[in-house]
Parts: C-alpha cells; sequence; structure tokens
C-alpha cells in the first residue's frame, strides 16, 4: 500500500506537539553552522542571501522519507549512503561558492551530515555549511504550517 496524502492531525486538531522541538536536539555543530527555519525561508525566497550564491539543500533522511514530504528545491543524499562521490559533489558546491544548508527530520543526522563535510574543508568554506536547527518539524512549526510532521 502506497501513501497518498499525509496528514498533520497535529496542525488539523491545533494540537500542541508531542515533545518540544528543542527536546531531541544534539549540539553538534558550532552556532555558525546551525540556522533557524525562518532564517532558511527568507535565504530560500531571495532574501538574506549573499548576491551571486546559490543555496542548495541536502536532505539526509532515507529515500522513502524524502518522497514522503520535502522542502522544493532539495536533493535527497541519505545518510547511510553519504561518502565518496556524494561528499565530493557536496563539497564541490562548497568550494564553488554555494550555500549548503543539511535537512533531515529533527535535526540530528542532519548535524552529522554537515560535519563530515565540515571536516574536510578549509576554514575560508566552512561559514557555507549550515544545518536546520529542529530540522523538517521546526520549518513545519515556522515556516510552512502545512508541511507534513510524520
Amino acid at each position: 500500500m502506497k501513501v497518498k496524502v499525509l496528514v498533520n492531525y497535529h496542525s488539523e486538531l491545533r494540537l500542541a506537539p508531542l515533545v518540544s522541538l528543542t527536546d531531541l536536539d544534539l549540539q553538534i555543530l558550532p552556532p555558525q553552522n546551525r540556522i533557524t527555519a525562518d532564517e532558511l525561508g527568507r535565504r530560500l525566497q531571495g532574501l538574506d542571501l549573499d548576491a551571486g550564491s546559490n543555496h542548495r539543500l541536502v536532505d539526509v533522511r532515507s529515500e522513502a522519507e524524502f518522497h514522503m514530504c520535502r522542502i522544493d528545491g532539495a536533493v535527497n543524499y541519505p545518510l547511510e549512503k553519504f561518502h565518496g562521490a556524494k561528499i565530493a559533489e557536496v563539497l564541490g558546491m562548497v568550494e564553488g561558492g554555494d550555500q549548503v544548508t543539511f535537512v533531515c527530520r529533527r535535526g540530528n543526522d542532519s548535524q552529522v551530515a554537515a560535519n563530515t563535510v565540515l571536516d574536510l574543508l578549509d576554514d575560508v568554506h566552512k561559514s557555507r555549511v549550515k544545518d536546520l536547527v529542529g530540522g523538517l518539524h521546526s520549518w513545519s512549526g515556522c515556516v510552512d504550517r502545512d508541511f507534513p510532521v510524520y
């Protein structure tokens, strides 16, 4: 059976979240490599973005989760497959001047992926790598209230 529609029952019924956005938030990355959902939303709309740079979203959830819901324009590099050529591709994006934000469901796996890339970059490029604080749950609560939460 295929999932055809995701229903955000918490939003539909206006229920409080089961856990707060910070309950499960690991602190792997330094603050300068994290971005809030509000700030990411502004950047994706073309506000607050450095002139001449592209903003790339790398979603590290599984392929099944990615196909259920995603932020428009995101590419899917599942964390369990994030090695070799995929890392090299992201390094090329960053070193070529792109801003890269990693996203996942809660903002923990995306920190792991971002940290992997940061470990391979020189200091000049590190400011271009971010992780979405609170992940897609934060995106749903702050930017797109119709975005499905699971």
